[in-house]
């Protein structure tokens, strides 16, 4: 998530003047994006951690299986929690929910260094 700067940008978008169901699909679009083009480089990068000579390996496969179900609950509780929101509240939402990530990662971090 912090790779491509995610929450900056929601963070960027959620201040213009779009309208909720623009944002939500620009940011889905960005995301998708970004991770097939880092798929693509990582299929052509040369490893010598994974026997198949790339940085993609079975075990890559095996997370993504593993990860899917999580992912597909995550949107399809997002496509649903959108209906019926205001512009307003879908923007206050997103707030909180940035700055709920934010903070996450910052008592992560600190953890990380303490112990």
């Amino acid at each position: 998530m912090a790779a491509i700067g995610g929450i900056a940008v929601a963070v960027l978008l959620s201040t213009a003047k779009m309208a909720p169901a623009a944002l939500r699909a620009t940011l889905i679009a960005l995301l998708l994006f970004s991770d097939v083009v880092s798929l693509i480089s990582a299929a052509l990068m040369p490893s010598s951690t994974h026997a198949s000579g790339n940085l993609l390996g079975p075990d890559t496969l095996k997370w993504a299986l593993w990860l899917a179900p999580a992912m597909l609950a995550g949107i399809w509780w997002g496509q649903r929690s959108f209906k019926g929101v205001s512009p307003e509240q879908f923007r206050r939402l997103v707030l909180n929910l940035l700055i709920g990530l934010a903070a996450m990662s910052v008592v992560r971090s600190v953890a990380g260094l303490v112990w």
